[in-house]
């Protein structure tokens, strides 16, 4: 429901947010974005990387939230 709040929220004829950010449940350690995509809403694309299971970035967060659970 929050989040469909700003989804919908405008001034004018714009869109008042392009997201939200919050703290996750499993700890306040944890920031949690969910960002809109939409016709309405740009962004720019500085980069792009691939995603992969040997990444050592990918390799830590998933230790941290196995510590969580």
């Amino acid at each position: 429901m929050i989040s469909e709040r700003a989804y919908m929220a405008r001034d004018g004829d714009e869109p008042r947010y392009a997201g939200i950010r919050y703290v996750s449940r499993l700890g306040s350690q944890w920031e949690c974005w969910a960002v809109f995509e939409d016709e309405e809403r740009d962004f720019e694309v500085i980069e792009r990387l691939p995603i992969n299971k040997d990444m050592s970035e990918l390799q830590e967060v998933q230790s941290s939230f196995l510590r969580c659970s």
